[in-house]
Formats: C-alpha cells, structure tokens, sequence
C-alpha cells in the first residue's frame, strides 16, 4: 500500500497482516545531479538574490487556495520572493494571489530544465489541506523534493507529516495558512537551517528512499508469501 491510511483500510477488510506491505515511492536520485544554486538561477534568469520557493506539479484546488493565501501572507515580509510552481498545473494561481508577477509558473518540462528549476529553490512546499484525498496518498514529488537537497515546508496531514516527524528534513505545520506562512518564513530567514536540513533530506533519499530499498521490502514480502503454486 502506498500509504498508512489505505493499509489500515485493508486491514479492516480482513487482508492478513503479513501480507500488506506499506511502500512508499521511491527517490530517484539519479535524475536530480545537485546543480549549484547560482548556477541554477543564471541558467534559468532569476535573481540571485531572491527567496525562491519551490512546488512541482498538480494541486487540488483547495490546496491552492491554501499555497495562495500563504503566499499572500510571506509576501508581507519579504519583498523578493518568487513561487516556481514547476510542471503542469490546471489552475492558474496568479489570480489568486496579491503579488501575481512574483508566480512563476512554468508548464511541462524536460528533465533537464525540472532539475534546474529545483536546485534554484531555497525550500519546498507541500500545503496539503485535511481531506480525505491527502491522507491516503503519498505525492511523488515529496521524493523529489528530498533528493533535490532542499528542505520541506509541509502541513500535517498524511504520511508526509510522520515522515518530517521522524527525520529532520524541513517544518511543518496544521493545514492552516498564517501557520504554514510561519514556518515557510521562519527557514527563509535561516539560511544555516535551510542547509542542515537539505543535506539531511538527500541523505534521507539516499538511504530509506533509495529504490534499492524500496525494492528489496517489496522482494522480501514476496519471499515471505506462501507458494501457492506448488513451486
């Protein structure tokens, strides 16, 4: 299963414990080769001297609304701040927000402008509302996020907010605006955290999410079934 709640359900529906596996995704390590900050925002003509936050991908819309009206409050303190929403995203957050010229968003792209776009972040955000449809899932780009080498800025709602319980790889926050614009504001003013806490986050993906790993829990759980087949 991919996430706790969804392992709990089949659980409940009398599926034996020993087979249900909890397993998340993996972080692709490979993909992400850790391009210098500055290099990453000459390439792509940002300003150097910005605080960048970074997200990946699609958002449900009250999700969005969420981001917008954290984005409104960050944007009261500091005033070079730009949002990369990287990928394809179906709602145009500009109309949304305050400072609409300070959202970057860049539609789909190709592995080489996404690792880019990523190392020129100084954080990242996952600003998940509590709903039902962010318990039960466990968002690729979390992993992504670990094995770009920037912290995490997250609420707490899923297996996400376990996760930055255990390992110190970011803040988090109750799905609420002004306590996420806080914490979000607490890692920009804090440029020696921001780096203690991204070198955790790709040490995390190099180890508990490393493929290798995750794919042996999958092998081990197959090895532990019983042969039905009489093999």
């Amino acid at each position: 299963m991919i996430c706790s709640l969804l392992r709990e359900r089949a659980l409940r529906l009398g599926i034996p414990q020993g087979s249900v596996l909890l397993l998340p995704n993996g972080a692709d390590t490979d993909r992400f080769s850790l391009l210098d900050i500055s290099t990453a925002r000459q390439a792509l003509n940002i300003d150097p001297e910005a605080c960048v936050i970074g997200y990946v991908g699609t958002i449900f819309m009250r999700d969005a609304a969420l981001m917008a009206a954290a984005f409104n409050r960050v944007t009261e303190h500091f005033q070079n701040l730009r949002l990369i929403i990287a990928g394809y995203c179906p709602f145009d957050l500009r109309p949304l927000v305050q400072k609409p010229e300070c959202v970057i968003q860049t539609g789909y792209l190709g592995d080489r402008d996404l690792n880019a776009t990523l190392a020129a972040s100084d954080l990242f955000w996952l600003p998940f509302s509590d709903s039902n449809a962010n318990r039960g899932r466990f968002p690729l780009k979390f992993t992504d996020y670990l094995a770009s080498r920037r912290p995490i800025v997250a609420t707490q709602v899923g297996d996400v907010a376990g996760i930055m319980a255990e390992e110190r790889v970011g803040l988090t926050s109750p799905p609420e605006a002004e306590a996420f614009a806080q914490q979000t504001m607490r890692l920009l003013d804090d440029p020696g955290l921001r780096k203690e806490l991204g070198l955790a986050a790709r040490q995390l993906a190099e180890t508990r999410f490393n493929w290798d790993t995750i794919t042996e829990l999958l092998l081990a759980l197959y090895r532990s079934l019983p042969d039905t087949h009489g093999g």
